[in-house]
């Protein structure tokens, strides 16, 4: 008996393993049967046998395109995933910086809240301050009233010089 060694793709020996299984038979046999059917012209059986490979590949057909579109899936599933991933980070840095803007002006608020008592104390201070000047001024011119009418009684009541006086200085120096 002689042996013959023979390449077979990783399909082809799939669909093999597949049909031996079927008919538990070992590959040699199946091989020699294959022969066999092949060299008798035996269209029957083989015929049976191409329509299971038909079958096979057709099923390995479908089993392809399932899985390149499970591919596809999972690459756009993987994708979509980065895209949110990217969204999320950028998101974050924006919820950061809002967190940051808000403590800015938390502390802004507080500074305003503050310059505003201070103006509002320093607004009642002017007020009276204010007051305290109408009044001073009220005495000042009660005084200066009172200190006329006191310089217009002393000028009436005022002796004259007399007139030797006036010749001595000159009427002109008499008041200086």
């Amino acid at each position: 008996m002689v042996r013959i060694c023979v390449p077979v793709d990783d399909t082809v020996l799939a669909q093999i393993d597949t049909a031996i299984e079927e008919k538990s038979i070992s590959r040699a046999h199946w091989v020699k049967l294959a022969i066999d059917a092949y060299l008798t012209h035996d269209d029957t059986d083989w015929t049976h046998d191409d329509t299971e490979l038909t079958q096979a590949k057709h099923d390995l057909t479908q089993a392809k395109s399932e899985l390149t579109q499970a591919r596809t899936e999972r690459e756009q599933s993987w994708r979509e995933s980065t895209q949110l991933r990217h969204e999320k980070e950028k998101l974050s840095a924006e919820l950061e910086q809002t967190r940051h803007k808000l403590v800015s002006l938390e502390a802004n608020v507080a500074d305003f809240a503050q310059h505003k008592e201070t103006h509002e104390r320093l607004k009642v201070t002017h007020e009276k301050t204010l007051e305290a000047m109408a009044l001073k001024d009220n005495e000042i011119d009660f005084l200066r009233s009172h200190i006329s009418q006191l310089t217009q009684s002393i000028s009436q009541l005022a002796l004259k010089p007399s007139e030797a006086e006036a010749e001595k200085k000159g009427w002109w120096h008499f008041w200086q």
